[in-house]
């Protein structure tokens, strides 16, 4: 194997495992030959979505948006980690028929010695926690939101909301939420996204049950629901009101402030961003817990 194909080897192992659709990680790399096959000084990639993965796709990723998004998390953690080997990473989308599945991703990494300063360790990187516990009862320092929001700064494409109506917010999500719980295709796909053994040691295509900041006693809830599925159907929709309380009470009751991040129009671009935003905020998470 060519240093050039170790070097990107390891890359992608380690940014493997990054958030996608439906954790699939749909991904594909495609390396470059057109330049010099030793040379170390830039390396070409292009990332597409694999066809198999986009057959496999979770109901919830409508039209390919969530794996679209998916390809800007992936985007940010190897651009970041190419970076600890001093290489700095130029981006190109390109679209095909305005189709977000047929979208390719070119990745150009040039060799910088001069990259001294990396925002991110390696463990911040391979750590993929999605624990919402350390947040609940601790509020967000402000060098923290001032980081985020000059984060977002740098995405035109972007916008963030803050809500203030808590009181009429609550009110039109419970009902949203009550619409999804009832949809069998959207619970069935959330529980076979959930890995409920707990071998949060092993990287898994799965989110692990200890990451969803739930109480023993909702966890053994979950995991009734997990292994018998008419118990989940009875409280689909007998229990749909105490589903969307369970899902929304540490937002009504712990969050001081709501936001949303939104792209300012559904296009390729706008939507890949998106998903590179979404990872740097991750990654920031990730090095203040």
């Amino acid at each position: 194997m060519h240093e050039k194909q170790k070097l990107i080897t390891k890359w992608i192992e380690n940014a493997k495992w990054s958030p996608s659709g439906g954790n699939l990680q749909p991904w594909l790399f495609i390396l470059d030959f057109d330049n010099s096959q030793n040379s170390l000084d830039i390396i070409t990639l292009h990332l597409v979505l694999n066809p198999n993965a986009i057959k496999e796709r979770s109901p919830l990723d409508v039209s390919g948006t969530a794996s679209l998004i998916s390809l800007g998390c992936i985007t940010t953690s190897i651009k970041h980690i190419a970076a600890l080997d001093s290489y700095r990473l130029e981006i190109e989308v390109i679209e095909k028929d305005h189709s977000y599945v047929d979208t390719s991703i070119k990745l150009t990494f040039i060799q910088d010695l001069s990259l001294k300063n990396h925002q991110f360790k390696l463990d911040h990187i391979l750590n993929r926690s999605t624990n919402r516990e350390p947040f609940k009862k601790k509020k967000i320092d402000e060098n923290i939101t001032k980081e985020l929001v000059s984060i977002l700064e740098s995405f035109a494409n972007l916008k963030l909301f803050n809500i203030l109506n808590k009181k009429d917010f609550f009110k039109i999500y419970k009902e949203i939420e009550k619409i999804r719980w009832k949809n069998n295709q959207y619970v069935d796909s959330l529980f076979t996204e959930i890995n409920f053994k707990e071998k949060t040691h092993e990287f898994s295509n799965k989110i692990p049950l200890s990451q969803l900041g739930l109480s023993f006693i909702d966890k053994l809830f979950f995991g009734g629901l997990n292994h018998f599925i008419f118990l989940r159907r009875i409280c689909q929709f007998l229990l749909a009101d105490l589903l969307v309380f369970k899902s929304l009470k540490n937002y009504r009751s712990k969050g001081s402030e709501i936001f949303f991040l939104q792209a300012k129009t559904h296009d390729v671009k706008s939507l890949f961003e998106l998903g590179c935003l979404f990872q740097e905020i991750w990654l920031l998470t990730e090095k203040i817990i």
